[in-house]
């Protein structure tokens, strides 16, 4: 199996195997350095890794007081999630402001596009959200 997969990394598609991963990280710091430059950051954390790596990343490359690191809790989360995001930046000395939106969002509707039959486009209110049931409308509302 190893041998597999050797052949086809090396022989067949070309690798080198030179890669590190703190190579990539090196490259993500010089790259949001040049790009901020002098500026301060507004990091929005949606609670997944993306975001969460993301201002990590800039906290890393820039320093922390010129990152303002926001986490709006719309209260769809999964158990222990929110507290979950909370820790891990944490963990780098990241302090996390929390908004709790919870009841904002249960309680909200928002404008969507549709289209009539004839291809026409109109704007029309989604019902508030926690009237939704269907999940992929609660998400498209969200």
């Amino acid at each position: 199996g190893h041998q597999i997969f050797h052949n086809f990394l090396y022989e067949i598609s070309g690798c080198h195997g030179l890669f590190k991963l703190s190579s990539r990280e090196e490259a993500c710091l010089r790259y949001i350095k040049e790009t901020v430059g002098d500026s301060n950051v507004l990091s929005l954390v949606s609670g997944g890794v993306d975001s969460t790596v993301c201002t990590a990343l800039l906290c890393k490359a820039i320093g922390q007081e010129r990152v303002t690191a926001v986490h709006i809790d719309n209260g769809f989360m999964r158990k222990g999630e929110k507290e979950q995001v909370i820790s891990s930046l944490g963990a780098f000395g990241i302090n996390l402001k929390v908004h709790n939106a919870g009841q904002r969002f249960i309680n909200s509707r928002t404008m969507m596009d549709y289209r009539d039959q004839d291809g026409l486009v109109y704007r029309q209110a989604t019902p508030l959200l926690h009237t939704v049931t269907n999940a992929e409308e609660k998400r498209h509302i969200i």
